[in-house]
């Protein structure tokens, strides 16, 4: 699968730098309203997984969408709402939506409902496993859906893959990222006697019941269900970004993760499909 442009548009996508700077006070601005979230300590490694996620999000939506003319897009499961923001900041030509679970932000509504408006951006509720995405058909040219697949029980991943084709317009492109159920470190988990999965018990942070990570796919797996869905897969790739929040912490956690970076990009440079996380960009034919 090649991963060059489908496009004669060359829009150039933030550099780390810039893109680093806009997550973090992104992230800020989200999390600091939760009362989940706002006494989290040791973000600086989370945030290096978060930036190389976000920037190949933007990139492959610069690179796969037309440029010179408004679109409309949709994030699907919001969470904190930091990945939806830097979609409306770096992908300019997308006028952006969002839909999460019902109650996902009812301890801090009114905040978050303030953060969105102030960039105009409206977030619907509908809870995935149990209903449609509410909105039309043909609705959107992108959709994001980021770090919500190995959320989903088995049997709701194609009927909500299924919805987002149904919302696409005709060309319409949807980026997908996940967690690599191949990647090197589920294989450490696993000679460690440990499941890279968790116990599927509802989590109750927020009012709302959502689920930890309770299957997790290869980056193939996940095209041949795009295909089933009607979708067409254009692109992929084999990123780490998950390994930076797992072990970076502390100063013994820091040189543990040092030494895992390491050795998935020795590894990684013979072997993507060892990386922590992979994405997938797909087109409504």
């Amino acid at each position: 699968m090649s991963d060059a442009p489908d496009r004669t548009d060359r829009r150039a996508a933030p550099d780390r730098r810039t893109l680093r700077a806009a997550i973090e006070r992104i992230h800020e601005e989200c999390i600091r309203p939760d009362p989940a979230l706002r006494e989290a300590v040791n973000l600086g490694p989370g945030r290096d997984g978060m930036t190389a996620r976000f920037g190949s999000i933007v990139r492959a939506f610069l690179r796969h969408l037309p440029a010179g003319r408004a679109l409309d897009g949709l994030e699907v499961g919001v969470g904190e709402g930091a990945l939806v923001l830097a979609l409306h900041e770096f992908v300019p030509d997308v006028r952006w939506q969002g839909v999460d679970i019902p109650l996902r932000h009812a301890t801090y509504q009114d905040a978050f409902d303030a953060i969105m408006a102030r960039r105009s951006i409206r977030i619907v509720e509908a809870d995935l496993t149990k209903n449609t995405i509410p909105f039309p058909d043909a609705s959107f040219d992108a959709v994001s859906f980021s770090e919500v697949l190995e959320h989903l029980p088995a049997n709701g991943v194609m009927p909500t893959l299924r919805e987002i084709a149904r919302v696409l317009r005709p060309g319409g492109v949807v980026v997908a990222t996940s967690p690599n159920l191949v990647s090197l470190m589920n294989r450490l988990l696993l000679l460690l006697g440990k499941s890279p999965f968790h116990l599927p018990v509802a989590e109750d942070f927020h009012g709302c019941q959502t689920y930890p990570h309770i299957h997790l796919y290869a980056a193939s797996e996940f095209e041949a269900l795009c295909r089933t869905a009607g979708l067409d897969p254009i692109a992929n790739e084999h990123l780490t970004y998950l390994a930076h929040a797992f072990f970076g912490g502390n100063a013994a956690r820091n040189a543990v993760l040092r030494t895992y970076l390491a050795a998935e990009a020795a590894l990684g440079a013979f072997a993507p499909a060892l990386k922590d996380g992979w994405l997938v960009a797909a087109r409504k034919p």
